[in-house]
């Protein structure tokens, strides 16, 4: 028995919309699949590409077979002395008069 009220052929019609919905978004899901892997990819040599640029940007003369004038312009940091600043100004006590080496008129 086939029914052909109005009810029923709108809900087929909804029906096939949807069906068709679901096939075009299964083919954009294996598309966003497959262009994630590709990316996935791309990123996995840039990271591996990262590493090893900065691997050679931390090899300097000092701990690497490269002679010192490869090194251009870069160099390392000066070591200071491991005594902190003082709490104490710099110079004689107060009060006291200071001696300065004046310039002679025959050197």
């Amino acid at each position: 028995m086939k029914d052909s009220s109005p009810a029923v052929l709108a809900l087929t019609g909804i029906v096939f919309a949807l069906l068709e919905e679901i096939v075009e978004l299964r083919k954009e899901n294996a598309e966003l699949r497959r262009e994630n892997e590709a990316l996935r990819a791309e990123n996995a040599m840039l990271k591996d590409r990262v590493e090893e640029l900065e691997i050679r940007l931390n090899n300097e003369n000092s701990n690497c077979s490269k002679p010192p004038s490869s090194d251009g312009f870069k160099k390392p940091p000066v070591q200071r002395g491991l005594r902190g600043q003082s709490s104490r100004n710099p110079g004689g006590q107060p009060g006291r008069k200071g001696m300065t080496l004046k310039f002679s008129e025959k050197p």
